[in-house]
């Protein structure tokens, strides 16, 4: 997972820590790396504060307004007792309001980050029961969340009522029998959802998110075999779903049949992410 601020990516890296690499010229170069100890993974950067999740149950807050030297603001560890030894792990990371909200394997740790100096526990939920998506929680206008649940990957998109915050409550939900969710992702009013069938089949589902609350199926792409997607980057109607090996498939949704238009490629070098991230940014 990476992020762009102005001409400053930051990129966290296990056990490296947070890399921070100045792309204002190319060849980019890097400026600097933090690592406070820990392996720092999932992160996400609003304005000049930066939530990073602290391998393997905690997060810092860090102050980035000197992005080649980042500082710790504070520090978190999980108050919920995890259901299992791995259960406890972030899978995302997000916020809404004055709330940051640390998806786990067993359900959702609340936080209250009104004062970045001192977050504060300020509820769990788990809805329904089982391990939660890489997906975590996608954020809406009218108080509404996507959300990935299931036994193992997600095999359903719970659509959630969050005009309560801290205690979230389930208003719709969608899934496709014999399919199991992997990616969820929201691009203006277009949620897609990337699927795998027990034999490796490939499933990309837009749905039309106009009524959040009544998601709607619009269009259905099924192709490739023998691939693992993980991670997913809508732009508008064309779907870029990467591979664990940094590749790369580009699926284009904007006709009356979705189609493949670029299989996937080889291994994508630094310059090549970097620009898919500053497209996701415009």
């Amino acid at each position: 997972q990476m992020d762009i601020v102005g001409d400053t990516l930051f990129a966290p890296h296990g056990g490296v820590g947070l890399r921070v690499w100045d792309v204002s010229t190319s060849p980019f170069g890097e400026t600097s790396q933090f690592n406070p100890l820990g392996h720092l993974h999932g992160f996400l950067i609003e304005g000049d504060v930066a939530f990073v999740e602290d391998y393997p149950n905690d997060f810092k807050i860090l102050d980035l307004m000197n992005p080649a030297e980042p500082t710790v603001l504070a520090n978190y560890a999980i108050q919920e007792p995890p259901a299992s030894a791995d259960s406890a792990f972030f899978v995302e990371l997000d916020r809404f309001g004055e709330y940051l909200y640390l998806t786990r394997r067993d359900g959702v740790e609340v936080v209250d980050v009104s004062d970045l100096s001192k977050p504060q526990f300020a509820a769990f939920f788990n809805n329904v029961p089982g391990y939660y998506s890489p997906a975590g929680l996608h954020f809406l206008e009218d108080d509404v969340a996507y959300f990935g649940v299931g036994d193992s990957e997600f095999d359903s998109v719970q659509v959630l009522d969050m005009s309560d915050p801290i205690s979230p409550t389930v208003v719709n939900s969608w899934g496709t029998p014999d399919w199991r969710g992997r990616l969820l992702r929201v691009d203006g009013n277009r949620l897609y959802v990337y699927e795998q069938s027990s034999g490796y089949q490939n499933k990309f589902t837009q749905l039309d998110i106009s009524n959040p609350a009544e998601p709607t199926v619009t269009k259905i792409y099924t192709g490739t075999d023998d691939v693992f997607g993980v991670d997913m980057l809508p732009i508008g109607e064309t779907v870029y779903l990467f591979d664990n090996d940094y590749k790369v498939e580009v699926i284009d949704f904007s006709g009356s049949s979705p189609e493949l238009v670029l299989p996937f490629a080889p291994s994508m070098g630094l310059d090549d992410c970097v620009r898919l991230n500053e497209l996701e940014a415009r």
